[in-house]
């Protein structure tokens, strides 16, 4: 409880909304395509409307800030944090799925970009992704880029300088876009 007596209602990805399976492993999340993965949101979306909240903000990083931005083009919210938010993938990952395409069922990550020991050895992640969802992830960024100027919603756009995977560019690039 808040001063005054407000209630707060969060969920998050262990506790509540999950990304359609993504959550889980990389052959659960071999079997799902971004449409699955904004089903999903959208029904987090809808429980908080349901329970009652009358002011919606969502939080999302990496994938959870593209589908963060999907979900803002397409229903009001009050505001938004997406961090380190996709909405271009690296040269050498397109290049990867054109070269590999359906050879190999999963990329393997080969570093980490948290540089804090402790930080790193309690991060939660995948060492492979399957090859399908960088596929689907690309339909989805298409689709995200053309919907930024219509999103109003505030946000809070936040990057790291040190990631290798989604660069600066990325946030400076929704920033300037966003409508």
């Amino acid at each position: 409880r808040r001063a005054g007596g407000s209630r707060w209602a969060v969920k998050g990805p262990r506790g509540g909304v999950s990304v359609a399976r993504q959550c889980t492993d990389p052959g659960g999340m071999r079997l799902t395509t971004w449409p699955a993965w904004d089903a999903t949101v959208g029904l987090g979306y809808q429980d908080r409307r349901g329970y009652g909240g009358q002011r919606i903000f969502v939080a999302g990083l990496s994938l959870g800030g593209t589908l963060a931005l999907h979900l803002a083009a397409h229903q009001p919210l009050d505001g938004m944090i997406i961090i380190n938010t996709p909405i271009y993938l690296p040269q050498f990952i397109k290049g990867a799925i054109s070269l590999f395409g359906g050879a190999i069922p999963y990329l393997n990550k080969v570093f980490s970009d948290v540089r804090e020991p402790v930080a790193r050895a309690a991060q939660r992640g995948y060492t492979r992704t399957p090859v399908e969802c960088y596929s689907s992830l690309i339909d989805l960024l298409t689709v995200v880029r053309g919907e930024l100027p219509r999103i109003t919603t505030p946000a809070l756009v936040m990057y790291s300088r040190n990631d290798h995977v989604v660069m600066t560019p990325n946030s400076h690039h929704i920033y300037a876009n966003l409508g």
